[in-house]
């Protein structure tokens, strides 16, 4: 993860700001290959690895980034300023949320996931929210 940071960021000025773009193509992750061949190999923060590694996605196979280095690629140091005040903001609400309402399933599995660890970070997005949907429809249902 150094490794690679270390080299985009020693390598900086020859990929510019992207003012989002990488943000954007990061929703590439909710679209199945199988549904959509064209999906491009390099989107989100693998964008910096179409420089460092060109072709390398394709095999299937890259190498790991910190976490905050799409944000410095879409707006440099800026950019890490704002999604680290985004990111504390929104889990601050989440788990205070989660405080007032113990019981609740649903924000168990959010606290659970946004403020201690991203318990399903290698699963699929949609397979995590379908999960979270189907905890809060079970959550309606009263049990006799």
């Amino acid at each position: 993860y150094i490794n690679t940071t270390s080299r985009f960021l020693h390598r900086y000025e020859e990929f510019d700001l992207n003012f989002g773009w990488a943000f954007i193509t990061s929703f590439w992750v909710l679209v199945p290959r199988i549904y959509f061949p064209e999906k491009p190999f390099e989107y989100g923060a693998s964008l910096i690895h179409e420089l460092l590694y060109p072709g390398v996605a394709e095999s299937g196979h890259t190498s790991g980034y910190l976490i905050w280095s799409e944000y410095y690629l879409d707006f440099g140091i800026s950019g890490v300023i704002l999604y680290g005040l985004i990111l504390g903001i929104l889990k601050r609400y989440i788990f205070h949320k989660f405080l007032l309402n113990k019981n609740n399933f649903l924000l168990f599995c959010l606290c659970l996931h946004f403020c201690f660890n991203e318990t399903w970070v290698f699963l699929p997005t949609s397979i995590v929210f379908i999960f979270l949907y189907i905890c809060y429809k079970l959550s309606k249902v009263k049990f006799i």
